[in-house]
């Protein structure tokens, strides 16, 4: 979707991207339908899932670096 792009990606823009998924998750643990609060657990499990995952690819990242590996 052309309104998700992100000019150069730094530190802010994933900031502003985890904000914004929060605000989009906060009204939604209000609710008192079960089903939403299903698919609220579920987008939440996701983004979990997620940022773990570049989590450990940034670890990766950063250990060929203290290895000594880039140029």
């Amino acid at each position: 979707m052309a309104g998700d792009r992100v000019a150069p990606v730094g530190d802010r823009a994933v900031e502003r991207a985890h904000r914004a998924l929060q605000r989009q998750l906060a009204p939604l643990r209000e609710a008192w339908d079960e089903q939403i609060e299903r698919e609220t657990d579920a987008l939440a499990e996701e983004a979990v899932r997620v940022l773990l995952g570049l989590t450990r690819r940034a670890g990766r990242v950063r250990a060929r670096i203290d290895r000594g590996e880039t140029p």
